[in-house]
């Protein structure tokens, strides 16, 4: 198994995917961590990342040294997958954002966990409705993810499919897989809150995940 190369149809300027707020925003861009996603380079341009060496050269004399952004470019070196949580507001609109902090947690009961910006419109309304769901993305999906990243909130469902779960969460019509959740526990940790799931109901549709590693979609190549 292998990341290789952008995205299939990922190509231009794309900003980092939102939890409305996991990079310092690029001018208002978000990403998947949760702040504003980086430029993603087109497919010619080899995107590096930090090197490895780069990072251990910054060597580090104390707490002052521990800047956010080197500590973001070290963590974007793993690559993870790409989900879009949603939920519903008190009138029973839809939101959601991009993130790809997502974690199983527990199998017994089932359990997973996301990290959600404070700042995040979704932080306030997945605590008062209780439940939200995660929609996981595909490879051809990246416009969702971008969609959900930097579109006004009030525009990120327009032209989507999508139903209620069994918390009433938006489950979309294209995700590769879902999973709706009522929230067991909350963690405050810094910037975030870790919001623990109890898994009410899930389902796998086949397809191939859409990847993010180092300010950049990819797609995963199984050998």
């Amino acid at each position: 198994m292998r990341v290789v190369g952008p995205a299939k149809g990922v190509a231009g300027e794309t900003r980092r995917v939102e939890r409305e707020g996991n990079v310092p925003p690029e001018k208002g861009k978000a990403t998947p961590t949760g702040r504003a996603m980086p430029p993603i380079r087109p497919a010619e341009e080899p995107d590096r990342g930090t090197p490895i060496s780069r990072i251990r050269a910054m060597k580090d004399t104390g707490p002052a040294t521990l800047d956010p952004l080197r500590f973001r470019a070290m963590m974007g070196a793993f690559p993870t997958g790409v989900a879009v949580v949603t939920a519903l507001r008190p009138d029973g609109s839809p939101l959601g954002l991009t993130v790809n902090s997502l974690t199983s947690v527990s199998l017994s009961p089932l359990l997973l966990l996301v990290c959600i910006d404070h700042s995040s419109a979704s932080h306030k309304a997945i605590l008062e409705s209780g439940g939200f769901a995660v929609n996981l993305l595909g490879d051809g999906d990246a416009d969702i993810s971008d969609i959900f990243a930097r579109a006004g909130r009030d525009q990120r469902f327009e032209g989507l499919g999508w139903e209620g779960g069994v918390t009433g969460s938006p489950i979309l019509d294209r995700a590769l897989g879902w999973i709706d959740c009522r929230v067991h526990q909350t963690h405050v940790a810094g910037d975030h809150t870790i919001v623990v799931g109890r898994v009410e109901d899930f389902q796998l549709r086949s397809g191939t995940p859409l990847v993010y590693h180092r300010g950049r979609y990819a797609r995963l190549e199984l050998e």
